[in-house]
């Protein structure tokens, strides 16, 4: 198990204080807290304050912080262990003791957890969660939270047995050391640093819900990344990473493939996926390579992890993996850093920070930059660093401070140079800020200033007074006609810090297009500068009038001189005039427009042509947008054909208003006018009324045989007046006949009439006429013949002297009067009829052949013909 308590062995480092730590420069330490003295615990008793904060911390939003330390009440317990907060203010509590009697769930007693150092998780909701590496129900740990209410809960006593998925039995995990992690849907992750299946230690998971799991059993055998198999990782002691997907990302600080002539093992990076997948992603030898990683891994924005090791080349190194799986040292620690430890972390720029725990530092490495020591000679780091929104870090010392035995440091940037407004108008004047992380010593602190552009000076120095922790200075700026960004540097103690001020050409102009408009309706304004601008420039933008809105600002896009943006406008009753103001860093520019009253602009019907008894909509149309209350619009009619109400209301915010017009049956086409009218405007549409007029021609049963009787359909466009409608009627050919005309009866739109046809040899077309007025429709109907289909004898074959029956067949049944069927013969042996009839509505026929005796055998071919229709059929005759 890793040593966690070098440090307090008598002796060494126990004397450090915060003074013998060697501050960088530009960076201020200040000693928040220190452990060890007098405290009063929460049931009242006195001793001594916790001690050694091994574990990392967290923050809360009002800034304060919450972590834990060894000692306190229970101390002779395995160290005890006490979780404490520190507000900004300074007010140091005891949150909980742990190392205190308990009745566990089932009812036994024991001590509560004991050596609280893995780092805390703080929740939305307050709640503090956290590890204690000893004690619980069975000695081995437990995971625990303490809710904003101080209500404190074991969720987990490690080191009892679990239940794998086959149903095995095997040692839960023990000994947790690491922080734990939340994932997006509230699942907690964290692992041991000892137990499981084979010994070295689990990651595990406790749901939203309460079920815990394993995930990992370490110490057996991993898939590299190369596919290939190899030993697994042992003792995984950092805090663990998850990205987007729900990958886990973490290191071994043992174990792997690589060891070395003392059988030390060098350690691995593992990834444990969404999939369930196990993945080595790199084993740490100890040849090029750092080794013994015990330092939380970290992601990223873009996904790539990193991570530091505590031994290796001098101290120990910082190492990526990125996307693509690829590993790389980014630095090695020199003699000013050695045994990083605690969690990494990332600010909003990029940059990287660390801690080392052997030899104290601070360190961090910009984005594509190198190694930087921000502090070194500090106590034992064990808890690495928490970083704030504002830059300043914070850290518990393990070691050092007033009574010995630890300390909460706050580490604040020096020189830090900020201006009121990075970006002014020329010709304005401007205000720029330095900031030191720690009071001007007496006499002050001079700081010089530069700038590397006339359109921005600055004066030589300004000082910040003693005791205070900042000073402004003045920015003078001229008139330009293009942005001009200004580089503007402040130095003190050797340290330089600089910051661009920005200085733009000033707002010329802004308009509106159309200025004037009918209300309701949309316009485009612009805003214009006297210059172009190198980044984009932000225009706010108000209006005095609540019925023309304009948005909040606009952005003049870099390298332009004006941007556009959307006016809107509602609906008012009378005129009005509105005033649009654009400003830009305190210049402002106006423009006037003028808002007109919706009035009425069209009146339309549709359809504008109907049949009589139909309905149209009219539809009046506004131009904009009506006001609050809606506008009331008079319609009338020229005709009793065509009625309209006496109004029709076009709701406020509406531009259109829809009213039904019913019509009646006319003899003739009518045209109906009708007039809408509003505050002295008014509009017309007209209506054409048809009267009804054959629509379509339809012949049902078509084609039809000749001889035989079909119906045809007139249909109109409307229904008839009172007198009804004449439908002239004509065929095209005496072979299909029709009356003169049909009446579609009174108040119907269709009527039938009866079609007549005679015989024909071939099928013929004809061309049936329906006519009203100048309107027609037609139907082509097909008059078609009889042909003979079959022509059967049976028996085909007969004695000389006997008959034989023939068949014949046609295509359709034959009409009125029957079919006459035309019969002959080849050979005067076999006589028949001449004709046979087909009746009335059969298809087909019989007749008889007779024949006489023959001395030899011959065939004769009879034959049945219908126009120009026939079929044969043999006959044979023997002696």
């Amino acid at each position: 198990m890793r040593n966690l308590f070098k440090g307090r062995i008598a002796g060494v480092l126990a004397g450090l204080l915060l003074s013998g730590a060697a501050i960088g420069q530009g960076f201020g330490t200040n000693d928040l807290h220190d452990f060890g003295g007098t405290f009063t615990y929460l049931d009242g008793t006195s001793g001594n304050d916790s001690e050694l904060p091994f574990g990392g911390m967290v923050m809360d939003a009002a800034g304060t912080l919450y972590g834990t330390a060894l000692g306190g009440e229970y101390l002779a317990n395995m160290d005890g262990g006490m979780l404490w907060s520190l507000t900004k203010a300074g007010v140091y509590r005891d949150l909980h003791d742990f190392a205190g009697p308990m009745t566990f769930a089932d009812g036994s007693t024991g001590t509560d957890g004991t050596l609280p150092i893995g780092k805390l998780v703080r929740d939305s909701a307050g709640t503090l969660w956290g590890v204690s590496t000893y004690g619980s129900e069975y000695n081995h740990g437990n995971i625990w939270k303490l809710t904003s209410d101080g209500t404190y809960t074991i969720v987990h006593h490690f080191g009892g047995m679990y239940t794998m998925p086959d149903g095995s039995i095997v040692p839960d995990g023990s000994y947790p050391q690491a922080g734990i992690q939340f994932d997006a849907n509230g699942n907690m992750f964290g692992t041991t640093s000892s137990g499981g299946q084979f010994g070295p230690g689990t990651l595990w998971e406790l749901t939203a819900a309460g079920q815990y799991k394993i995930l990992h059993h370490f110490g057996f055998q991993v898939t590299n990344a190369n596919g290939s198999t190899g030993p697994d990782g042992v003792g995984p002691y950092g805090s663990i990473a998850i990205d987007g997907s729900g990958s886990i990302f973490g290191n071994c600080s043992s174990g792997g493939p690589n060891v070395n002539s003392s059988g030390q093992f060098a350690g691995m990076v593992w990834e444990f996926k969404a999939s369930g997948d196990y993945v080595d992603l790199h084993d740490f030898n100890f040849t090029d390579d750092g080794y013994l990683p015990q330092c939380g891994v970290v992601l990223d924005a873009v996904g790539n992890l990193y991570g530091a090791t505590f031994n290796g080349f001098v101290g120990g190194a910082v190492w990526k993996i990125d996307t693509t799986g690829a590993y790389s040292i980014l630095c090695i620690f020199d003699a000013r850093g050695n045994g990083a430890s605690g969690d990494l972390v990332f600010d909003a720029a990029g940059n990287l920070y660390g801690a080392t725990e052997t030899v104290g530092s601070i360190w961090r490495i910009p984005a594509g930059g190198a190694l930087t020591y921000l502090a070194t000679g500090i106590p034992s780091i064990v808890g690495g660093i928490l970083l704030d929104s504002s830059g300043n870090m914070y850290s518990a010392i393990a070691l050092g401070g007033a009574h010995s035995a630890g300390y909460v440091a706050e580490f604040t940037v020096f020189g830090q140079l900020s201006f009121v407004s990075s970006r002014v108008v020329g010709g304005n004047p401007g205000t720029g800020a330095i900031s030191i992380g720690l009071p001007a010593p007496a006499g002050g602190l001079v700081v010089t200033l530069s700038s590397n552009t006339a359109v921005a000076a600055v004066p030589a120095s300004v000082t910040i007074p003693a005791g205070a922790y900042s000073a402004n200075f003045p920015i003078t700026t001229t008139a330009l006609s293009n942005q001009v960004t200004a580089s503007i540097k402040a130095k003190a103690m050797g340290i330089t810090e600089s910051a661009n001020f920005v200085v733009v050409p000033a707002l010329a102009s802004v308009s509106a297009n159309p200025r004037t408009i009918v209300s309701g309706l949309p316009s485009t304004g612009t805003v214009t500068l006297n210059g172009a601008v190198t980044t984009d420039t932000v225009v706010t933008l108000a209006s005095n009038l609540d019925a023309v809105t304009v948005p909040a600002f606009v952005t003049v896009p870099a390298g332009s001189t004006s941007a556009t943006f959307d006016i809107a406008t509602s609906a008012v009753a009378t005129n009005e005039m509105a005033t649009i103001t654009a400003t830009n860093d305190g210049t402002k520019v106006t423009t006037t427009m003028s808002l007109a009253a919706t009035t009425l602009r069209a009146l339309s019907t549709m359809p504008s042509t109907v049949g009589g008894a139909a309905q149209s909509t009219g539809t009046v149309t506004l131009s904009g947008p009506a006001p609050t209350g809606g506008i009331l619009v008079a319609l009338s009619s020229s005709s009793t054909t065509a009625t309209v109400p006496a109004s029709v209301t076009v709701p406020a915010g509406a531009s259109t208003g829809n009213f039904t017009i019913s019509t009646i049956i006319v003899a003739t086409d009518t045209t109906v006018t009708f007039t809408a009218a509003s505050a002295g405007v008014s509009k017309t549409a007209t209506l054409l009324i048809k009267a009804p007029a054959v629509s379509s021609l339809v012949i049902a049963p078509a084609p039809v045989i000749g001889g035989s009787s079909t119906t045809g359909t007139v249909t109109l466009t409307g229904i008839t007046s009172k007198s009804g409608l004449k439908v002239t009627l004509s065929s095209a050919s005496t072979t299909a006949t029709v009356p003169p005309y049909v009446t579609v009866p009174a108040g119907q739109s269709t009527a039938t009439f009866t079609i007549r046809t005679t015989t024909v040899a071939a099928n013929t077309p004809v061309t049936i006429t329906a006519l009203t007025g100048s309107i027609s429709k037609t139907f082509s109907l097909t008059v078609e013949s009889l042909t003979v289909t079959s022509l059967t004898l049976s028996p085909s074959t007969v004695t000389g002297g006997t008959s034989s029956t023939g068949t014949v067949t046609v295509s359709a049944p034959a009409p009125a009067g029957g079919l006459s069927v035309s019969l002959s013969s080849s050979k005067g042996a076999a006589t028949l009829p001449a004709t046979v009839v087909i009746p009335a509505g059969a298809t087909s026929a019989t007749f008889t052949v007779s024949t006489t005796h023959l001395s030899s055998s011959l065939t004769a071919a009879i034959k049945a013909t219908v126009g120009k229709s026939s079929q044969s059929a043999n006959l044979t005759i023997t002696p």
